[in-house]
């Protein structure tokens, strides 16, 4: 599945939470993992070793339960925490990157201040997102929930999810068909979903994804609910390991990922969730 896996450690521990993620990715397929933290060289109040002191208590406790890893610590002139890990990413061939949130109320929680954000569109492969407090008991990645909205660039997700629940896993397709967007005065705005354009919605993608030899399961949500709300709601009901949804990736952070759809459920999974790569242009 993944070979070479890129953990971004950090001086607040928030990475600590990726263990079982990371643990769990390796049991089905032995990826090199390497945790990196990077610090500003030129920052004064960083407490002197606490970044390295947090990437090697990773590692150490990825290598004893047989993780393949290593841990070392960049150091950067400037605030280019960001430029620094996708440099590594590409340094290594990363195939997956997997960052800590603590789930604050937008993106900049995602690490310290808005590195989470500029990675996201600085990198080309998928990259998890775990938050939530680090947890010791074995974690399964194989019942994977799929967010899917109306873009024809479905690929990427499916892909990843087929990967991630592997031939004894499970995948469940959604998709939110949004409520229509109406005026004070009644009148209905923008283009409006009909209900068989949003089935077929699903149908595509699970066609796309019988293709790659993996049957699924798929929900159309009509609540008039916040998407992300409705997503993270379904993920809890059937119990899904892990959310994955498509990704856009454009600098603006109204238009990051799926919009504010997957910022929200970003923000509320207590699951992981994988963004997945770049579609092809």
């Amino acid at each position: 599945m993944y070979r070479h896996v890129l953990v971004a450690s950090d001086p607040e521990g928030l990475a600590m939470a990726t263990e079982p993620v990371v643990e769990a990715l390796a049991g089905s397929g032995e990826p090199v993992v390497r945790v990196v933290g990077v610090e500003r060289a030129d920052d004064s109040s960083t407490v002197p070793g606490l970044t390295e002191e947090r990437a090697r208590e990773l590692a150490d406790r990825l290598r004893a339960h047989g993780v393949n890893a290593t841990h070392e610590v960049r150091r950067v002139t400037r605030e280019k925490t960001a430029e620094e890990l996708a440099a590594v990413a590409r340094e290594m061939e990363a195939d997956l990157i997997v960052v800590g949130s603590h789930r604050h109320g937008d993106l900049a929680g995602i690490l310290v201040g808005s590195v989470g954000h500029e990675l996201a569109t600085k990198i080309d492969v998928p990259m998890m997102v775990v938050g939530g407090p680090s947890r010791q008991q074995p974690l399964s990645l194989r019942r994977v929930l799929v967010a899917l909205d109306a873009s024809e660039h479905t690929t990427p997700v499916l892909t990843a999810a087929a990967q991630l629940a592997g031939a004894d896993g499970d995948v469940l397709l959604a998709h939110v068909m949004p409520a229509p967007i109406t005026s004070p005065l009644g009148a209905v705005s923008g283009e409006v979903e009909s209900e068989d354009e949003a089935w077929q919605v699903l149908r595509h993608a699970q066609a796309e994804l019988a293709g790659m030899g993996r049957a699924s399961e798929t929900r159309l949500l009509l609540s008039p609910e916040p998407v992300g709300d409705q997503i993270v709601a379904l993920a809890k009901e059937w119990r899904a390991d892990v959310i994955a949804v498509g990704s856009r990736r454009l600098g603006d952070l109204a238009a990051l990922f799926l919009g504010s759809a997957a910022h929200r459920i970003i923000r509320l999974s207590r699951v992981p969730v994988l963004m997945a790569d770049h579609p092809a242009e």
